[in-house]
């Protein structure tokens, strides 16, 4: 493709292996958390440690970032099976709980945990009804969804501390490694945000001393800013009781896929950042959060292309469709970027169809891949049916200040 279109294949590509490769990573840690749970001989329980239980409140709370992100690319299957996953996640952490080491280490305080990862488990599934709804049954708005999906990490959150805040009283054994505590709203950070983290030493509370400073690295999504990385962090001293204070500022603009690590002595933590974006970021198409467009008339460019594929007793084929980038002989107004990017997904859901070669697609995603004053590029797909038979179509969409 022309005028960006490459470019903004590439900016999808790259966030999907993104999520990906953090799905197969999540996906190794539920399984090691379940083995851990269930290894050996009936009743011969391998011993789990804080450490599986934090770590498995953390890939489920990344699982649920999965999920409205994906959500809010217009992509309600792909969100579903985020869920679905944290489901697994969670689950495994419920049975965690159950090991009689975990058992003796929180004493009183597992009846109230318990109670929460069963409310966690709950959450999980009302929110998957709700952002892939089936047929036949109205979809909620998507604020609404949004808010949810929010309600849901933060449960999950909230459990986690439990533990988190048993380790930091001495109430509740130790951690393998550094630990990191959020103890504000991380689920509700807004663009421009201070956001502080409290770090503490492997083995706390027994060990309150660091040997050396931990290595702090910010890192944001493919073509993201989630964090401000111009701020940087502020890394505090420890205090009387070792623990130190990370600092960092919030980036401009909504996104799901930022995150920053804490490596001690070759051990490396890491927690995802989840960035509310402005006020009116749920309103729009994903991406469009912080965009500065000047009001008036844009020309517009479309490229598409469409893979389609069947099985039959020869096995399974492919094919493909294209169409070069050209110019679309008339001009869409850009009064408010709200209306703006509803005209462009109305305008893809009637050329998708002819693409595909098939009016009942199933699933579609929409995003915008990068944006300056006087123009933006735009990613729409859609596709329908299974591995066996179906297609996708992809459109890009460059949008011009006339």
């Amino acid at each position: 493709m022309e005028g960006g279109g490459e470019e903004a294949v590439s900016k999808i590509t790259a966030r999907s292996n993104r999520s990906s490769s953090r799905w197969t990573a999540r996906m190794v840690a539920s399984v090691s958390l379940f083995a851990v749970c269930f290894a050996g001989a009936p009743f011969a329980r391998a011993t789990a440690t804080m450490q599986d239980v934090i770590d498995g409140f953390e890939s489920t709370q990344a699982d649920i970032m999965d999920a409205l992100m994906y959500y809010r690319q217009a992509s309600p299957e792909d969100a579903f099976a985020s869920l679905a996953t944290a489901k697994i996640d969670i689950l495994a952490v419920q049975t965690a709980l159950q090991d009689p080491a975990i058992v003796q280490q929180l004493g009183k305080g597992l009846k109230a945990l318990n109670a929460k990862v069963t409310t966690c488990i709950k959450t999980i599934d009302a929110a998957a009804v709700q952002v892939d709804p089936e047929s036949g049954l109205k979809a909620k708005p998507a604020a609404t969804i949004i808010k949810q999906l929010a309600t849901v990490a933060k449960t999950v959150k909230t459990s986690e501390e439990t533990i988190t805040k048993a380790i930091s009283t001495g109430k509740g054994g130790t951690t393998d490694k550094v630990m990191i505590a959020c103890w504000s709203d991380s689920f509700n950070f807004k663009a421009g945000q201070l956001v502080t983290y409290s770090l503490y030493p492997p083995g706390y509370p027994t060990v309150t001393t660091w040997e050396s400073d931990p290595v702090i690295t910010l890192k944001n999504s493919f073509g993201g800013s989630e964090l401000d990385l111009d701020y940087g962090y502020q890394l505090g001293a420890p205090d009387k009781k070792g623990v130190r204070k990370l600092t960092m500022r919030m980036g401009p603009k909504e996104g799901y896929g930022g995150s920053f690590d804490v490596n001690y002595q070759g051990v490396k933590s890491t927690r995802l950042i989840w960035n509310r974006g402005s006020s009116t970021a749920a309103a729009l198409i994903y991406g469009m959060d912080g965009a500065t467009l000047i009001k008036g008339s844009y020309t517009m460019s479309i490229g598409a292309g469409g893979t389609y594929w069947w099985t039959d007793e020869n096995g399974r084929h492919t094919g493909t469709t294209s169409v070069p980038v050209v110019a679309v002989p008339y001009s869409i107004p850009m009064n408010n970027l709200k209306s703006f990017g509803t005209t462009l997904v109305n305008m893809f859901n009637k050329i998708a169809p002819s693409i595909i070669g098939e009016s009942g697609f199933t699933r579609s995603s929409a995003i915008c891949t990068e944006y300056s004053e006087t123009s933006m590029t735009l990613l729409f797909s859609a596709s329908y049916g299974d591995k066996a038979n179906g297609g996708i179509a992809t459109v890009t969409v460059i949008m011009t200040h006339i």
